[in-house]
């Protein structure tokens, strides 16, 4: 009896630490970001991986469009990698959330065909390449990462550095769980 004691008052170290690492660190945003600069189209490169998002992974493509001081247009559109590559378009907004920045927005999709709820999350800019030819964003909780291009290829250098620099601002994400996006034409049947 006595050792179970010792091995269950033995755990609770360990628990801590466990439940310490489980805690998701503030991710720091860019400085600033120009909308009017951002706009455009951009070029999916690779996103974390999720199950639900496995159908899309060709020819993935986001434009943001300046509404207002406060609002950006989001239209996203991506082949299904599935079946006969069915081109799939989603419009969204994104709200402005810190106006100083201008780096972190709650962007909200309706439902659609292939996606039955209204999805809403919050977007962080945490990489923007001077130029504007690459960003990086993610969520506040780390579960969602996209790296975009104004082209459909990076040089593999430049992606490693964005790699590199990923780890280092959210360490709690798996690189390994990272999906390229291809962009090649294809037939579609539509």
């Amino acid at each position: 009896m006595k050792l179970w004691y010792l091995v269950l008052i033995g755990c609770f170290p360990l628990y801590g630490f466990s439940q310490q690492d489980s805690v998701v660190q503030p991710v720091q945003t860019v400085p600033y970001v120009d909308l009017s600069r951002f706009s455009g189209k951009w070029y999916e490169i690779a996103r974390l991986r999720k199950p639900w998002e496995r159908e899309c992974a060709l020819n993935t493509t986001v434009t943001y469009t300046v509404e207002s001081a406060d609002t950006l247009q989001v239209y996203t559109e991506c082949q299904q990698t599935i079946g006969f590559g069915r081109l799939e378009k989603v419009n969204g907004t994104a709200l402005i959330l810190d106006q100083i920045t201008q780096a972190k927005w709650k962007v909200t999709f309706p439902p659609v065909p292939f996606i039955e709820w209204i999805f809403s999350g919050e977007y962080w800019v945490i990489q923007l390449a001077d130029d504007y030819t690459y960003t990086v964003l993610c969520d506040p909780s780390h579960s969602h990462l996209w790296i975009l291009s104004r082209t459909p290829t990076i040089p593999e250098d430049t992606y490693q550095v964005i790699l590199d620099k990923a780890a280092l601002q959210l360490p709690d994400i798996n690189v390994l769980n990272i999906l390229r996006t291809e962009h090649k034409a294809i037939q579609t049947n539509n």
